[in-house]
């Protein structure tokens, strides 16, 4: 990726060059195990999601804004690596994709009312989903369909 990164630059495509070293990163952070298993910090997480949002604002231009509410204490605070961005894929492909006109998606981290818990939210200003359509998720999401019913999920 170094050598299309210098490319690019001698080419004068600088946009193209940071969108290189920006997909360089965020693949390092996929392999790379930060430590020795699969946890990181949350303020690793974010700022990979930084570097996800950048991509797609390249992508999307002005169709995307975004913002990330996070206090500063919460960047020490273990989670599953990984865990944030699946769910920012989706609010960005049914939600701001979906969306006829300009797109928006925050992420807030605050206190859970759960004392020692986090809360972290994904909000989009897309078209949502329908009564019934939220009310099939959920049936799936807690395992109440038979097993033969559901459809596997790819990503």
């Amino acid at each position: 990726m170094d050598a299309f990164n210098w490319s690019l630059q001698e080419k004068g495509e600088e946009e193209l060059a940071g969108l290189m070293v920006s997909m360089s990163r965020l693949f390092r952070y996929v392999i790379e195990p930060a430590h020795h298993d699969s946890w990181v910090t949350l303020g690793e997480e974010m700022a990979q999601i930084r570097r996800y949002l950048e991509l797609m604002e390249m992508r999307l231009g002005e169709r995307l804004s975004w913002q990330i509410h996070m206090p500063s204490e919460a960047a020490r605070i273990p989670l599953p690596k990984l865990l944030i961005q699946p769910i920012l894929e989706n609010a960005i492909m049914h939600g701001v994709e979906n969306r006829i006109g300009n797109g928006r998606v925050e992420i807030s981290v605050t206190p859970s009312t759960r004392s020692g818990w986090t809360k972290i939210a994904v909000i989009d200003n897309g078209p949502g989903m329908t009564m019934e359509e939220l009310a099939a998720v959920r049936t799936a999401l807690m395992g109440e369909q038979p097993a033969r019913a559901r459809e596997p999920v790819w990503d």
